[in-house]
């Protein structure tokens, strides 16, 4: 009698946990179709990459006032980043170069330079092809160059050498088919009384980072919606299965043994999109500019890695609360 209660018991808890699990596919399928069928398909699909080749210095590059990338190392580094997606819309793109001293390693520790140096070297283009036809050669849209003088022996060197830092703010055109409303009519964060808004800003990192504790990804992809159908449409994709391979990019790590979130620490509040979006990056040398949401797992070698997720908060209506917008 007892075998048969427990038995019954099994059964009845399977079933359950079937429904259970039935009911969470559908209601993600339910979301990814709903992304899916906001994605337009456009015949035309020009893709814009910023090509960066620097030495000797550190440096932040952004498009729009958003972050594309940035470097704090020794040496130097030679690039192709995609830019699509802090484009909205067709027309004039502002892009902002800020350099800073590069660092060397003294004592197996990087130390930054006082001032930027005659050997400083930022050169930068933007580009596009048809991301339909990505094997085509690339036009070129714009060229930059930081201001040199000539050596008699014909070496360039940086004309401000000797400065602490190094900005520079310049204009390129882009033709996208798309228009996006971004961060554009978003209330200006700036403008907030800010101990309260990094407090409200924490928690939605925090809340975020509890989703990604809980492998809870149905979650994590609606509290990003918007962030990835804007995404997504910025760099053409269109198909459900563009979706699944968003979802699969934040979940691929969930059944990794050693799979565990990292604390948010080492922060500061950063603004860009002209005051209008928000995050938080990492402030230590080692890890600085880096996203705050960090996974710590194992390869297939056994050895220890970290992946990173960035987001940045904007807030869309007075009074309402901080969301995902990239």
């Amino acid at each position: 009698m007892i075998k048969k209660t427990i038995l019954l018991l099994f059964i009845i808890m399977s079933v359950s946990y079937c429904n259970s699990q039935n009911k969470n596919n559908a209601e993600m399928d339910k979301i990814i179709n709903e992304i899916a069928s906001q994605l337009v398909t456009f015949k035309d699909k020009p893709s814009y990459h910023a090509s960066i080749n620097t030495s000797a210095c550190s440096f932040e590059f952004l498009v729009n006032d958003m972050p594309v990338l940035s470097y704090y190392n020794k040496g130097g580094i030679a690039t192709s980043v995609p830019i699509n997606p802090q484009i909205l819309k067709s027309g004039i793109q502002t892009f902002t170069i800020k350099l800073y001293p590069g660092y060397y390693k003294e004592n197996k520790q990087l130390i930054q330079a006082d001032s930027l140096t005659k050997d400083t070297k930022f050169n930068l283009s933007f580009s596009h092809k048809d991301w339909s036809n990505l094997g085509e050669e690339s036009k070129i849209d714009f060229e930059f160059s930081l201001p040199h003088t000539i050596t008699e022996s014909g070496i360039k060197e940086f004309k401000l050498a000797g400065s602490p830092y190094f900005e520079y703010e310049g204009t390129f055109n882009a033709d996208v088919p798309y228009s996006l409303k971004g961060w554009k009519e978003s209330v200006d964060l700036t403008q907030e009384n800010q101990e309260d808004l990094e407090i409200e800003v924490v928690n939605a990192y925090m809340e975020l980072r509890n989703k990604f504790q809980d492998k809870n990804i149905k979650d994590i992809i609606v509290f990003n919606k918007v962030k990835l159908i804007e995404r997504l449409q910025s760099i053409y994709s269109s198909e459900k299965n563009d979706v699944l391979e968003v979802i699969d990019d934040y979940s691929e790590n969930f059944d990794n043994s050693l799979f565990h979130l990292k604390p948010i620490e080492n922060y500061k509040l950063y603004f860009f999109g002209d005051g209008k979006t928000v995050c938080l990056l990492r402030t230590d040398l080692k890890n600085k500019r880096e996203p705050v949401i960090r996974i710590g797992y194992t390869n297939e070698k056994g050895k220890k890695r970290l992946s990173f997720y960035g987001f940045t908060f904007h807030r869309p209506v007075k009074r309402g609360p901080l969301v995902p917008i990239r």
